[in-house]
């Protein structure tokens, strides 16, 4: 899995590519993981170039989604598909984010 990052001050967009599977699922982990510890709390996932989330992609992404929270600031997810969105809303995960169509539509910081 390739994961690009873009990051203005505390907003980052991060996109994954391919599947968020086990050791990828973990890159991820570490890289929101470091986004969070240097600042960022306006972070997006971009999801659009996603194939496939197992379990322990559901996890990382609950445990960002469960860390911005605490700090008062929404996990975006950006582009993911309708497969995606049902698991996170039988799993009871979906709360945890708020949902945008692109990483295109998502706020600057600062902005609502």
């Amino acid at each position: 899995m390739k994961i690009t990052q873009q990051r203005t001050g505390p907003a980052a967009v991060v996109t994954p590519q391919g599947a968020i599977i086990g050791v990828e699922a973990d890159q991820l982990s570490t890289l929101l993981t470091q986004l969070m510890a240097e600042g960022a709390h306006a972070i997006t996932i971009d999801l659009s170039d996603v194939s496939f989330v197992d379990s322990r992609g559901l996890e990382v992404l609950m445990e960002a989604g469960e860390q911005l929270i605490r700090a008062g600031k929404p996990l975006r997810l950006a582009g993911a598909n309708d497969i995606l969105r049902e698991v996170l809303r039988l799993t009871g995960l979906a709360p945890l984010f708020e949902f945008v169509s692109t990483a295109g539509s998502i706020p600057q910081a600062g902005q609502k």
